[in-house]
C-alpha cells in the first residue's frame, strides 16, 4: 500500500519500508516462519545473516536484471549491525511473550 500512497493495518513490527520520510533509509529484519531460527538485518545493499549457532556473515548485494551477492570478509560495522538485529529480536520476544504484540481488540487505533 506505502508504493500506492495508502495505509495499511498489518500484524507485523517495523513500519512500511515503501513509504518512508524522504532521507530515511530504513532497515528490515528477516525471521523465517516455523521453526527456522535463522534471522537477518537488511540495511542499503547489505544483509547480515545471523544463523541459530553459527557466526554472523555479512553479505553486499545487487538486485535487478543481474542479481548478486558475496560475503564481506570483514566491516568495521558488523558489530553495531549484529547488537542492532540483536536488540530489534530482544525487543519483539518480550513484545511476545508479555502480550503486546498485535492490534488491540481486532480495531485500529
Amino acid at each position: 500500500m506505502g508504493r500506492l500512497g495508502g495505509d495499511t493495518l498489518h500484524q507485523c513490527w517495523g513500519r512500511d519500508l515503501l513509504n518512508l520520510p524522504e532521507g530515511d533509509k530504513g532497515f528490515g529484519v528477516i525471521k523465517p516462519s516455523g521453526s527456522d531460527q535463522t534471522v537477518a538485518l537488511l540495511t542499503g545493499d547489505r544483509v547480515l545473516v545471523l544463523p541459530k549457532e553459527m557466526p554472523p556473515k555479512l553479505w553486499e548485494y545487487t538486485l535487478g536484471a543481474e542479481p548478486t551477492g558475496k560475503v564481506i570478509p570483514e566491516s568495521p560495522d558488523e558489530a553495531v549491525l549484529k547488537q542492532k538485529l540483536e536488540s530489534f529480536l530482544q525487543t519483539a520476544t518480550k513484545s511476545l511473550l508479555d502480550n503486546t504484540a498485535g492490534v488491540v481488540d481486532g480495531k485500529p487505533d
